[in-house]
């Protein structure tokens, strides 16, 4: 499998699991966006890494950007305040 398809995959397997930690709580709404990230991204990336082993030789950046354009595909967080909070630019094509 090529490593467009992988982070594809990857970035949609993301959007699912926000949106269901969103939906049960596990990851609480009462913080603000940035700790809601970090308390998300380390659950993401151990299953990232169960289903794609190669992802572990990926950089913590291209993680961090995996987990963000997921949470920005999920539709519940507008893609401008996700990169604001975060300090980063998500990739327009992703």
């Amino acid at each position: 499998m090529n490593s467009d398809v992988i982070l594809d995959e990857a970035i949609a397997l993301t959007a699912e699991h926000w949106k269901r930690s969103e939906a049960d709580g596990s990851i609480p709404n009462n913080l603000n966006l940035r700790d809601r990230v970090t308390l998300f991204a380390p659950m993401m990336r151990s299953r990232l890494f169960a289903r794609w082993p190669q992802l572990r030789a990926a950089d913590d950046q291209v993680i961090l950007l995996v987990v963000a354009e997921g949470i920005a595909r999920s539709g519940s967080i507008a893609r401008d305040k996700l990169e604001a909070s975060l300090g980063i630019i998500l990739h327009p094509d992703l």
